[in-house]
């Protein structure tokens, strides 16, 4: 029978993505690196009116493709070279997501598990956060799993159309991150149709019907990527496509400075970040009644689709949060599975769990109440050995009692869902209040918390450049990488940096402009040789002067 999808829950989800997405984009600053890094490239296409390449510091930049950069230029077309436009891209993509996992729910199972797997991924930590930020892991994800949906269907159906669909997914993935988009994709399907190898004794019967199929998808999957790169080399040489070839194989096979990490990482942080769902997407596989949902294939494909990812970025050396974010479909799917078959049966989760889930609520609660009564005095002997963190917390900060109060508010609200929590009749109401309490503490945090760990961590060198963007002179850092001097003070085209990088001219070339930059602590007046003079220190930042070796 025809499932239909009722139009007052696409309404509700719209509503809900328009009211917990799109706002506070433009509140903060954006941050170092990943967020001011895309962002710098969108801008740079706009300043020097080049749409096809993109640039950073106004030179070829190898590590991503454009797509996304597209996407934040049409956005900063509309809304001016801001922290909105930045990160509107992103609160697009987190509607589409839900709109499209609320579809594919109720075409494949039915109206509640659509809706519960909606909650499940907006009402957790990590995905719903990621919507409100300007990286460029949502619609990189997105695309992937839609892509892997397609697949699913030409397994089942057999049509040319979902493969060659799936294929321009796959492509856009491709064309927004790299070709990791392919390899976790094929990966996954190499290792699902093994397993049907196995489930049926015939490898012959499991892959090569599939062969011609998998040639056409992979063949669309490099499309766009080659056709732009194939324009690039013709215009340029291919010094910028080998460039993006040796940047992947580094990035698989080499620890990215400051992005180390132990073995587990991205378990524990798909633990912590996809919670409550990923507490609970466990329990769909211990209850029985669930088999039907689990043993289906598109949820297999998925599971082997968040097992594939955690073994590829465990191995990669590179241990980054957003790194594993594409397994917070396979969780949320999965805990929704859990919460539908509860529904159903009328059971409850165990006690264990609940008692888990309270047990991190009141953590949460404990960190907010007590954050705004913490001197940083008392913290900053634990960070003796970085003398930048420790200025950092010199940091002045806005408290009010408002949040305070609020946290202790959603602490009793946890309390009284673990107090009911047995109650068979309310139980439905509760699991879904979790994620609805999970949504409140992060809005809490959004609109109270973030801006004081953006004082502590950035402000005041985003302050600095962004206090020189009208003033006539040369601005950089120095000792640390940074994307920030370029966006927010608003550098133009300077073709005095096109053969060397912005720290080793404004250190060593004479110039007609003063020349500020930024440092770090400690800070042992290494620059007082070549003319700067340190004018200024404030949490952790050093603000240095040099005046012009050359009258204009």
């Amino acid at each position: 029978m025809k499932r239909s999808t009722p139009i007052i829950d696409v309404l509700f989800i719209g509503g809900s993505s328009l009211l917990l997405f799109f706002t506070f984009l433009g509140n903060i600053h954006l941050f170092d690196w990943d967020e001011i890094n895309f962002a710098e490239c969108a801008r740079e296409m706009i300043v020097s009116n080049d749409f096809w390449h993109v640039q950073i510091d106004f030179k070829p930049f190898h590590e991503k493709p454009p797509l996304f950069i597209w996407l934040q230029v049409l956005s900063m077309k509309l809304f001016g070279i801001n922290e909105f436009a930045a990160r509107f891209p992103n609160a697009v993509c987190g509607l589409v997501t839900l709109l499209s996992l609320y579809i594919i729910g109720v075409k494949h199972f039915h109206r509640s598990f659509a809706m519960l797997w909606v909650l499940c991924f907006m009402g957790s930590i990590l995905p719903h956060f990621y919507f409100k930020s300007g990286i460029i892991d949502p619609w990189f994800n997105y695309f992937i799993f839609i892509s892997l949906y397609f697949l699913y269907r030409y397994l089942k159906e057999s049509s040319l159309l979902f493969i060659i669909v799936a294929g321009l997914f796959c492509g856009l993935a491709v064309f927004t991150q790299g070709p990791v988009a392919y390899l976790l994709l094929m990966l996954t399907l190499v290792s699902y149709q093994s397993f049907n190898a196995y489930r049926i004794q015939s490898i012959r019967r499991a892959f090569l019907p599939y062969i011609v199929p998998a040639l056409l998808f992979t063949v669309l999957s490099f499309s766009f990527l080659m056709l732009w790169y194939a324009i690039d080399i013709w215009q340029r040489g291919p010094a910028l496509f080998y460039d993006f070839i040796a940047y992947q194989v580094r990035l698989l096979s080499t620890e990215d400075a400051g992005h180390g990490g132990f073995p587990g990482y991205h378990v524990v942080v798909l633990l912590i970040g996809c919670f409550p769902a990923s507490f609970i997407a466990g329990y769909a596989f211990k209850n029985k009644s669930a088999y039907t949902y689990t043993r289906s294939s598109f949820s297999t494909l998925l599971l082997i689709l968040g097992i594939v990812v955690l073994v590829v970025f465990s191995l990669v050396q590179s241990k980054i949060v957003h790194y594993s974010s594409l397994c917070y479909y396979p969780i949320s799917f999965f805990a929704a599975i859990a919460l539908v078959q509860l529904h159903r049966k009328k059971g409850l989760l165990p006690r264990y769990l609940q008692t888990a889930i309270l047990s991190i609520f009141l953590l949460l609660t404990v960190l907010l109440i007590l954050a705004p009564l913490i001197p940083m005095t008392m913290v900053q002997p634990l960070l003796s050995k970085d003398p930048f963190a420790q200025a950092n917390l010199n940091a002045t900060l806005e408290w009010s009692i408002i949040p305070m109060i609020l946290a202790g508010i959603y602490g009793v609200v946890a309390i009284v869902l673990y107090w009911y929590g047995n109650t068979v009749r309310l139980h439905r109401l509760i699991t879904s209040a979790y994620f609805a309490l999970t949504i409140a503490y992060l809005h809490l945090f959004f609109w109270f918390y973030l801006p004081n760990v953006e004082r502590i961590s950035q402000h005041s060198a985003i302050a600095f450049f962004h206090s020189l963007r009208y003033e006539k002179a040369y601005v950089g850092v120095y000792g640390y990488k940074s994307y920030a001097p370029l966006f927010y003070a608003n550098v133009q085209p300077d073709t005095l940096f096109a053969n060397n990088t912005r720290e080793a001219v404004l250190l060593h070339t004479p110039l007609s402009k003063p020349i500020y930059m930024l440092t770090k602590e400690p800070y042992t007046k290494e620059l007082d040789s070549l003319g700067f003079e340190c004018y200024g220190r404030l949490n952790g930042f050093v603000f240095l002067l040099k005046n012009p070796a050359i009258k204009p």
